[in-house]
């Protein structure tokens, strides 16, 4: 006969298996390469990506990976579905979402065709400028007080807003990722470098998170927002987050 104890330690495996396997759904916005996207084959890239499916694996569930248009990844996260990976802080934000520990820095620039270029020492030069930005976007530091200001031209994702540039329909385009997602989309749309150039000031020095809906279904918020500042953390100190970004540069 089973002693009384055994039963117990029995008994309780499949609820510690289970509640170590829940599924934690992430949306991944579908044209941000190289931070986060749906390549060719289909299948989630990006180091964004990969880093917040790396800590949801090790804070002990299973990602589910949808991927989405920005925008609506953004409005199915505050219904509460999932949660956001490489996603800037904002006042607003921050209503909404329980921001993770920093998973890296991320500087945004503002890129112009070399043949066409205006000085960019404050948001003010922009005013009266086409300026694309993929749709959905925000970032932290002064651009959030200055968006409404601006003539944004919004497009579902990077090599569509590169193109445009290209072809003169907007005067300078906003792009997270610094000059790698530059060199990745030129390379990839096999559009010549050399006709664009960076503007020596950021449009922000901008710290990327998880985010994760204060209203999020089925999981206690809280409890996940924990656990994955400890995956991240752990990642941190043993260099996995820099070795997944460096891949892509």
């Amino acid at each position: 006969m089973l002693k009384p104890w055994f039963l117990l330690i029995l008994c309780s495996i499949p609820i510690i298996a289970t509640a170590s396997g829940e599924v934690l759904e992430i949306f991944v916005r579908r044209e941000g390469a190289p931070k986060q996207f749906q390549d060719e084959d289909g299948a989630t890239s990006g180091y964004a990506a990969e880093i917040a499916i790396k800590a949801i694996e090790n804070a002990g569930y299973r990602p589910k990976v949808t991927h989405l248009p920005w925008k609506r990844a953004q409005l199915s996260a505050l219904e509460g579905n999932g949660i956001l990976t490489g996603f800037s802080k904002t006042a607003e934000r921050s209503k909404h979402y329980y921001f993770s520990q920093p998973l890296y820095e991320d500087r945004v620039i503002l890129i112009q065709k070399r043949a066409n270029t205006f000085p960019f020492d404050d948001f003010n030069d922009l005013v009266g400028k086409k300026i694309g930005i993929n749709r959905g976007s925000n970032y932290s530091g002064d651009f959030p007080k200055f968006r409404d200001l601006l003539s944004l031209s919004e497009d579902p994702g990077n090599g569509n807003r590169l193109q445009m540039l290209a072809m003169g329909r907007i005067d300078a385009g906003i792009f997270s990722g610094d000059i790698y997602t530059l060199r990745y989309q030129a390379k990839k749309l096999g559009l010549d470098i050399d006709q664009f150039v960076v503007a020596n000031k950021p449009i922000a020095i901008d710290p990327n998170y998880i985010g994760i809906p204060k209203n999020l279904h089925k999981l206690n918020a809280s409890q996940v927002l924990e656990k994955l500042n400890q995956a991240i953390i752990e990642m941190h100190d043993r260099g996995v987050i820099r070795e997944i970004r460096a891949r892509y540069r």
